[in-house]
């Protein structure tokens, strides 16, 4: 196996990779400049080498993703990589050309030419495309690989790209970015500066142009996270790494910024490095609904190093797993470690919540109102507080200050707490329309937690039997919610058995 080759033979391999593929890639320029047979060509490179370095129960086309159950299909995909053993069906296949559905996708490739403007836009707007069809966005990964860019620095990409970013929601951001022999971006959540992408140049990384090894990489541990290989291998992520390259050298690393240069390992990047893979298998656990392996795994992550991340990390797994005291334990010492955005505060409001301690839950939205910073944060704040206020009774304070303080939400679900406080208050046509409207307009496609969103409707509209119904629908899609929806004080009395 590469792993077990000595360094001089490891590097001369990697090396290799690109240059045979840059070999493949410039062969038609002797031959022919047409843009699009060009173009054409070049995915068909990239198709190829993509099928030739992964394991044979990934299917590698090219083509469509289609939801049977909203009748959508997505735009065209440069590359699709399938799961060969999944039982739902392919639709279509004949050759490259495949349409399937977006249970059996593991990750879509947009490839370019040359990335510009107007390029990574197309590739975001794909890409989103795709996404928007999965129930669970951020599991179908998206990558976007350029031949070439007219950007010659991290700082230059990083600055075109975090204007591109701040047009698409975060769950449709592309995982990765890779540009020949130049950049990789890659993405990345933290709890202090939120979804972000760490960007680097290639070359000062590994010494060689070993472009395509780190996508051969990247790639492998994307599938291997897929099928629960990694996690099941139990490897340090160093280890795991080095299935792919020699690290020995120590000469590449992140800082953590709003734009990443080349850096040396120290000890303490080492740790971060351990820290933020077990904390990241810890959140892909939860995704999973394997709350108690979500919970080793955070343990893990603060047994390595202490940090507010992995604090709030073992929260959120306590919380989905039921034990609702531990979890508020957990995110205190998250929010007393370090002064943070929103998220934090949100979530300890809403395990008072569970708790049914109101006025802290109360308490808590206030603090992450004061902390949001843009209207999507409010929003989500300003509906959950009028959760809270509903439960107090404050109805008469929801309907005063609704729209001042959250004028025209393009959320849907937020205004569900208007039209519940105005039926309390005797305003029964009124808030029927306002909750029967939002009823039509909240998709459960986009957002599968949007179930609950529509139970709320439903129970207050007295279709007791349609809530019941969604709630069912929501937990076989998402079982890990059932401690939380059994807690919850507005479905109190709700048979879900």
């Amino acid at each position: 196996m590469i792993h077990h080759l000595k360094k001089h033979r490891i590097e001369s391999y990697l090396q290799k990779i690109t240059d045979e593929f840059k070999s493949k890639r410039d062969r038609i320029l002797s031959l022919t400049d047409h843009d699009l047979t060009i173009g054409e060509w070049r995915e068909e490179i990239l198709r190829n080498f993509t099928k030739e370095h992964i394991s044979d129960r990934f299917g590698v086309g090219k083509g469509f993703i289609y939801n049977h159950a909203t009748n959508k299909v997505s735009r065209q995909c440069d590359i699709i990589i399938y799961d060969k053993q999944s039982t739902h069906p392919i639709y279509f296949k004949d050759y490259d050309l495949v349409v399937v559905p977006p249970e059996v996708v593991v990750c879509i490739i947009e490839v370019k030419s040359n990335l510009d403007h107007a390029s990574l836009e197309s590739a975001f707007n794909n890409i989103e495309s795709a996404k928007k069809l999965s129930s669970n966005p951020t599991r179908l990964i998206g990558y976007v690989f350029s031949y070439d860019t007219a950007w010659d620095t991290p700082y230059d990409f990083a600055r075109i790209l975090g204007d591109w970013k701040k047009r698409v929601p975060k769950i449709y951001y592309p995982e990765c970015i890779i540009t020949l022999s130049k950049q990789i971006a890659w993405a990345f959540s933290d709890q202090e500066i939120g979804r972000h992408y760490i960007i680097a140049d290639i070359k000062p990384w590994y010494g060689g142009d070993h472009t395509m090894a780190f996508f051969w990489g990247v790639l492998n541990t994307t599938l291997a996270t897929w099928t629960g290989d990694l996690q099941k291998s139990n490897l340090d992520p160093a280890k795991y790494i080095q299935r792919f390259y020699e690290f020995d050298r120590g000469d590449r690393v992140w800082i953590r910024n709003k734009i990443i240069v080349g850096s040396k390992l120290t000890e303490k990047d080492r740790l971060n490095l351990k820290c933020h893979y077990y904390n990241y298998l810890s959140r892909l656990a939860v995704h999973r609904g394997i709350t108690k392996d979500a919970i080793l795994y955070a343990k893990k992550a603060l047994s390595i190093l202490e940090n507010p991340y992995s604090h709030f990390n073992l929260s959120q797994a306590l919380e989905w797993n039921g034990d609702f005291q531990e979890a508020l334990t957990e995110i205190k010492k998250s929010i007393n470690t370090r002064d943070y955005r929103p998220q934090p505060f949100l979530n300890m409001a809403n395990i008072y919540f569970l708790l049914k301690e109101y006025g802290n839950a109360l308490a808590s939205i206030q603090r992450a109102i004061r902390k949001c910073q843009d209207k999507e944060e409010l929003e989500t704040c300003y509906g959950f507080k009028y959760r809270i206020l509903t439960q107090l009774g404050q109805d008469k304070t929801i309907r005063d200050s609704f729209d001042k303080e959250c004028p025209n939400p393009t959320d849907p679900s937020t205004v569900i707490w208007k039209g519940i406080a105005l039926i309390n208050l005797g305003s029964v046509d009124e808030g029927q329309n306002i909750l029967i409207k939002a009823d039509s307009e909240i998709s459960t496609v986009e957002f599968v937690e949007n179930y609950e969103n529509k139970a709320l409707i439903n129970i207050k509209l007295g279709h007791k039997i349609k809530c019941k119904k969604l709630l069912i629908e929501y937990l076989q899609l998402r079982p890990i919610a059932k401690n939380i929806i059994l807690n919850l004080p507005e479905f109190t009395g709700i048979n879900l058995d």
